[in-house]
């Protein structure tokens, strides 16, 4: 997978190339949510909500603008972190019964631009809290080793958020 995204990198624009780490990413979550029995979208709604979710390069805001303005009350939209903060999203694909835990990780700064994304393979049998703090290291591996910004870890496991809340305190 490594070669496939290094190779996207290599061919397209930036802008392109983050749109392909968007579809990727939904197709992930989308497999993670079927794996779980969970409801999930297909095909055209599926990536009309990754693009309306994320904003394009072309309508996307930075510093003084307020890129939240045009928005209905309706509308959910990814909350930025604070300026000058980069941040992770990390996530876990499992299924029950079965061995092995694909793990995958986005790391974007304030505007929304993509730093850098990786997945692995886990191949070992754990419980859901267990890989997304596989998911968490995993991230902070791949940040690089020079990077000074304050950063932040977003997870959708709350057992994991309120143990390291927990650590903190």
């Amino acid at each position: 997978m490594f070669d496939l995204l290094l190779d996207f990198r290599n061919k397209l624009f930036k802008f392109e190339f983050e749109d392909v780490i968007k579809v990727l990413w939904a197709l992930w979550e989308k497999q993670n949510r079927h794996w779980s029995n969970m409801p999930y979208m297909n095909g055209t709604k599926l990536l009309e909500w990754v693009f309306s979710k994320n904003p394009s390069p072309t309508t996307k805001m930075c510093g003084d603008s307020n890129p939240h303005s045009a928005l209905s009350s309706q509308q959910v939209r990814w909350l930025a972190p604070p300026e000058g903060v980069i941040c992770t999203h990390g996530n876990v694909a499992l299924k029950p019964g079965k061995v092995g835990v694909g793990i995958g990780f986005v790391w974007g700064d304030w505007c929304g631009n993509l730093i850098s994304a990786g997945m692995t393979f886990l191949p070992s049998y754990c419980t859901v809290a267990v890989a997304e703090a596989w998911a968490i290291f995993e991230a902070l591996k791949a940040l690089l080793n020079n990077e000074t910004r304050s950063f932040e870890i977003r997870l959708d496991c709350k057992m994991v958020v309120e143990a390291v809340k927990e650590k903190e305190n």
